[in-house]
């Protein structure tokens, strides 16, 4: 059997897939309590938010959905810093009218950080872009409040067994779904 019969298949998402993936391991989710029918939500919320941009995951063999996810066309723009033919850093920023965030983002060091940061509060001088910086990069973090930076909220992370640090400057998307 070739792997394109057999591998996995995009396709669009339909109003009562979730459902579907409520039980995916008998179990229920965390976050969806009481009939599948309560997962709905999550469709209904993000089909109001970008119609007809959610797709399903499925093995083209069983046809069982693995996975699911929308897509929201955002304005974006990518900063990236090079050096020695290799990308030192990124960072991700979306200029949407209701909300200015910045991430995901990635730099080897604190330095190259501060640069991606700068060239994007440049960019969207005015507005009061979120993001998120490792408390653990003390000299970023002591150089963005110089730059007027202030804490509007505290994101903890979460992992299954040992925590394996970061190395570098991990700045992750504040809304994964509007990435």
């Amino acid at each position: 059997m070739s792997a394109e019969k057999s591998g996995p298949r995009l396709r669009p998402h339909c109003a009562p897939e979730p459902r579907r993936w409520i039980r995916p391991f008998g179990a229920p989710l965390p976050y969806c309590s009481g009939d599948p029918v309560s997962a709905d939500i999550f469709y209904e919320v993000y089909d109001t938010l970008d119609p007809d941009c959610g797709l399903v995951v499925e093995p083209t063999r069983t046809m069982r959905l693995i996975g699911s996810c929308f897509v929201h066309p955002r304005p974006t723009h990518v900063s990236v810093i090079e050096g020695d033919n290799d990308i030192e850093g990124f960072l991700v920023t979306c200029d949407h009218p209701g909300l200015n965030i910045m991430g995901p983002g990635a730099a080897r060091r604190e330095e190259q950080a501060a640069i991606l940061i700068h060239r994007e509060l440049n960019r969207y001088r005015g507005r009061q872009p979120l993001f998120i910086v490792p408390v653990d990069c003390g000299n970023l973090v002591r150089m963005l409040y110089g730059w007027g930076a202030r804490n509007c909220e505290l994101h903890v992370s979460q992992v299954r067994g040992e925590a394996v640090p970061s190395r570098g400057v991990i700045m992750p998307t504040f809304l994964p779904e509007s990435a």
